[in-house]
């Protein structure tokens, strides 16, 4: 830990802190929701003065209604509450069953009759469920809806169920969220940033395996809010979506469940090949895959068990809540047709999570309140082979221990009516270490092809990734209402995360020294390189040559594999939400963010990133039920320290270099070969280089039908308008010729001169006749031509149409559509086409345009774009003993492109060919699931026991979820399974559930 970093953070919040006293400005706690009580006479006259008493579970709250006849309630733990308004000459009234949700508001109207307060009149659902006060686009998922429909135990299958999220090709974790990559949403669990440090995704991940755990599990949570759009200035770090988790917490009664839940191999259909080569549509190709088939799934099973525990210390006072839920997960493969691995039988990459939570609430005064909270999923891998199994042998055997560790102190204060106060620290802190059982150079062989196969893979398990990342975080925020020409709700706060992020990335295999070789600068002879990725060629022509079974070198560093890197990142924001009157709210708001990123080598500060918010809310009835919004932003991106790792610690290696054979060194290095450079001088970042931004508009329409119904629709709109990334000034043939590649971080567009334009030559003082290219090809500095790149384009527009219903008369229904298109040239910070995780640092732009990138800088649909998105889901309630749920999720295809492998880098998937989405798309996806569920009746009502069933993909549908675009493979050999299918829907399968509750 960087104590000099800490303490002059915290003499920054002391500022802030003395700057602030005595006025009162702020937010409240993301992972607690308000309740606004708008008292009436019958004649529609606001009655000021009246009192109103809210009990909820933590016991009681009482408030005066103020001159407008509001009494509004702050940092409220989501959960259901009652409400009482008593005012002399009137009956009282008590509405019942108002719920409260993490950061929305919500109303009740309650309309006084003339009597004595003795009498009192009884209102059941009455709560209005349009948040006037808000622009925000999105959906909150509750734990009375998620459990009684069909989803999968995991939390982030949730996420699917709101309009606006699509897969995104990293994982169901990381979705893409109104048209971003799956590595540019935040994610926050009870106000604690669980968002992965390196590379932007949920909880823990990995370059290699993608999301490994979440921080939380799926029975801990008692609601999710996945926001789309309309953010207010309160919220940045994402240009996809926030996603907010609010753990359960105890109460004045005790309430716990034991439970178990099991989908074993059995209860799931047989999985569908993609190597059997289905003819997925008319013009595909038919038969096996030939070039590069796939390790094959043959089932899936897991277990878990636990329990929720909760309940007082001191009543109203002093609460706690626990929970542990260990879970087991095993997926069984096999390797394809004539590979080794095939006879070896199945074998099983098994997973255990540790998941546990805890929380504590004091209730120090009526008005002033702390929370602990803290959770963790320790979680491993055991040894086994985790990786492809296109393999004759087991030798790329492993295990990994990876997980989080995260706990939070919060305080809330109300000083008088009006004014609030809210500070937490919180620390997140992640894992993942992987070991290889086998220290082997991991090898693909094109020297030995199988008849469905181009290649075998050898040796060891090639990159390893390990890290380890801890977000210290700070907030400090304030509220004030005041009524000055009309309400207002003032907002103004501060938060400050420091992030020390370390990772070891290097290869598996044998160190081994540079040669002495073309391409290679002579101080770096003799350096040491941490093993390698190799490609194995039957035959290779070098200088004239031929020469049989030579390695060349794919990937390998030679700098220190060990990297540290760290983050400085402050944030403020002020906003008014101006209600004019009962009819019009205006909300503006100005948020400031600033980032100061360090690797080994670098440091740079992307300052003044001035991100202004502003919306209008329209209540055209004045009633609360009712809204028309639009909500205008800018949106900058938080940096993952992925860029840090890589481009600021000077990540050094030579590729492209051939061997004769192993060991690697200069005895076996063959002649006139010729290395490629990457990353052999620090990465430059390019001065006044600045973040990423977005600019959105959303607007939109909500409705509340009465009895818990809520109708609305909305459109959302956004352009990205900067990005960040790693370029270079030569092109690929001129690196392939032996220019070096300088790699500069910049704001790339195609306006940029800042390079020296490389230009073929055969002789004069500026030509380098072994290369062929002016001696200046590629140097930094402006010749007064633009650098040949695009301007990065990434537009998204949608329309969102979504029914809700809360649970009440026995049934409920969460119901929304998607109509969107998503195209430009940059996907941005993950690639699907070539699967790179490498935010900021994706090889998109590393070459400047030549033919040979051909239609890599052209605009067309992007590789996430789904036109058609529908989820309908929905549960009833038979004589409170049958529950019946029930989902249905219609998603349009993805676009199809056909991609050749890099010309210098090698790798596949990476050139479109004939435009963006030129091939048409992968099938329409269309799955049904079905949830039962029956409450066993017990002697005492304090206990139910709960059998339940869900059935998945109920009508057993396998249809092809992606295909294979890549028309080269790595190192450009063609590929003959263009176009067959890479991936299918997962087949029928149950899991089964009993819950004792009590």
């Amino acid at each position: 830990m960087n104590h000099t970093r800490w303490n002059r953070t915290m003499a920054v919040v002391l500022c802030f802190l003395l700057g602030l006293a005595g006025i009162a400005f702020g937010q409240a706690d993301v992972s607690k929701g308000s309740l606004s009580v708008l008292v009436e006479d019958s004649s529609g006259a606001v009655v000021p003065g009246a009192t109103v008493t809210l009990t909820g579970p933590m016991g009681e709250q009482k408030a005066t209604s103020n001159p407008r006849g509001e009494a509004l309630f702050l940092n409220l733990t989501p959960g259901t509450y009652t409400v009482r308004v008593e005012f002399e000459g009137f009956k009282a009234y008590r509405a019942e069953n108002v719920i409260v949700r993490a950061n929305e508001r919500t109303s009740v109207q309650a309309v006084l009759e003339p009597g004595v307060v003795t009498e009192v009149v009884e209102v059941r659902g009455s709560a209005i469920t349009v948040d006037t006060a808000s622009t925000t686009v999105g959906s909150t998922i509750t734990q009375e809806i998620y459990t009684n429909l069909p989803v999968g135990r995991n939390i982030a299958n949730l996420f699917r169920l709101s309009p606006g999220v699509a897969p995104s090709g990293v994982g169901g974790a990381n979705p893409s969220i109104s048209g971003a990559s799956g590595l540019e949403n935040y994610y926050i669990i009870d106000g604690i940033s669980a968002t992965d440090q390196g590379y932007g995704a949920f909880g823990v991940y990995s370059i290699v395996y993608g999301s490994m755990g979440t921080g939380v599990n799926f029975d801990f949570v008692k609601e999710v809010q996945i926001k789309t759009g309309g953010f207010e200035a309160q919220y940045g770090q994402a240009l996809g979506g926030v996603v907010n988790i609010v753990t359960a917490s105890g109460g004045n009664e005790l309430h716990g469940a034991v439970y178990g839940y099991v989908n074993p191999y059995w209860a799931e259909a047989t999985y569908k090949q993609p190597n059997a080569g289905e003819k997925w549509r008319d013009d595909a190709p038919a038969g096996p895959r030939t070039s590069s088939p796939l390790t094959e799934i043959h089932g899936r099973s897991g277990w878990d068990v636990g329990f929720n525990l909760g309940g007082p210390v001191l009543k109203n006072r002093f609460f706690w809540y626990g929970a542990f839920n260990p879970t087991f997960a095993e997926t069984k493969r096999l390797g394809p047709e004539n590979f080794g691995t095939r006879s070896l039988g199945y074998q099983y990459s098994k997973r255990r999570h540790y998941n546990w939570v805890g929380k504590i609430n004091f209730n120090l005064t009526d008005n002033h309140r702390l929370e602990g909270t803290a959770f963790g999923d320790p979680s491993r891998l055991p040894a086994g082979v985790h990786r492809s199994l296109l393999r004759d042998d087991l030798d790329s055997e492993s295990k990994a221990t990876f997980g989080t560790r995260n706990w939070a102190v919060k305080y809330n204060g109300n000083f008088g009516a009006n004014t609030l106060l809210n500070a937490s620290f919180a620390w997140n802190h992640t894992y993942f270490t992987e070991e290889a059982t086998k220290n082997l150079y991991a090898i693909r062989n094109y020297a030995k092809p199988k008849p469905n196969a181009t290649y075998t893979l050898e040796g060891g398990i090639g990159y390893i990734g390990n890290s380890q990342g801890d977000n210290k975080q700070i907030s400090v925020m304030f509220t004030r209402n005041a009524n000055v020409l009309g309400g207002h709700q003032f907002d103004i706060g501060y938060a400050f995360q420091q992030i020390d992020y370390d990772a070891i990335n290097l290869y598996s295999g044998p160190e081994w020294q540079l040669p002495s070789a073309r391409g290679i600068d002579p101080e770096d002879v003799g350096k040491t390189v941490h093993g390698a990725y190799l490609y194995l060629y039957p035959s290779r022509t070098i200088g004239g040559v031929v020469y049989r079974n030579v390695y060349r070198v794919a990937r390998g560093n030679f700098s220190n594999p060990a990297v540290e890197t760290e983050t400085d990142y402050h944030s403020a924001f002020v906003q008014d939400a101006w209600q004019l009157n009962r009819y019009l709210t205006i909300k503006a708001g100005l948020r400031w963010e600033q980032q100061e990123i360090a690797g080994n080598v670098n440091r740079y500060t992307f300052a003044a990133n001035w991100a202004p918010r502003v919306g209008f809310i329209i209540d055209p009835t004045g009633t609360r039920r009712m809204k028309l919004f639009a909500n205008w932003g800018r949106f900058f991106e938080k940096i993952p320290q992925d860029l840090a790792v890589r481009a600021m610690s000077q990540e050094e290696s030579y590729i492209g270099g051939y061997f004769t054979g192993l060991p690697l060194s200069q005895a076996t290095v063959v002649p006139n070969t010729v290395f490629f450079p990457t990353g052999t001088e620090p990465t430059i970042i390019y001065g006044g280089t600045k973040s990423m931004y977005q600019e959105e508009i959303a607007a939109g329409f909500e409705r509340d039908m009465g009895g818990g119904l809520v109708i609305s629709a909305r459109f959302v709109y956004r352009d990205l308008k900067r990005a960040l990334e790693d370029i270079s000034g030569v092109t690929v043939e001129a690196a392939n010729a032996g220019i070096h590649q300088q790699y500069v971080i910049c704001n790339p567009s195609a306006k940029l001169d800042i390079f020296h334009n490389p230009k073929e030559c055969t002789g004069g003082p500026n030509c380098d006749p072994e290369t062929g290219f002016t001696i200046d090809s590629g140097e930094l500095g402006p010749d007064g031509v633009p650098d040949t790149f695009p301007d990065p384009r990434r537009v998204y527009k949608a329309l969102e149409l979504a029914v809700e219903k809360r649970f009440a008369q026995n049934w409920a229904i969460h119901a929304n559509y998607r109509l969107a298109k998503l195209f430009g040239n940059y996907e941005g910070l993950f690639r699907n086409d070539n699967g790179q995780s490498d935010p900021n640092i994706t090889s998109l732009f590393d070459f400047i345009w030549s033919p040979a990138l051909a239609d890599q800088f052209k605009v067309g649909v992007l590789p996430t774009d789904r036109r058609h998105v529908a989820n309908i889901y929905g549960h009833y309630l038979f004589r409170n003993r049958l529950n019946i749920g029930m989902g249905w999720q219609i998603l349009s295809g993805a676009p199809i492109s056909k991609l050749l492998a890099h010309p210098a880098y090698l790798n596949a998937g990476e050139i479109p060919v004939g435009g963006r989405g030129a091939l048409g798309r992968t099938p329409t996806q269309n799955y049904f699931d079905l949830r039962l569920d029956y409450i066993i009746p017990l002697r005492s009502e304090k206990y139910r026991l709960k059998a339940g069933a869900n059935l998945f993909n109920l009508f057993n549908r396998k249809t092809v979820t992606d295909v294979d675009m890549d028309y080269e493979l790595s190192g450009g050999i063609p590929n003959g399974d263009f176009l067959k299918p890479l991936a299918m829907a997962r087949p029928f399968y149950a899991a089964f559930s009993l819950r004792l509750e009590f």
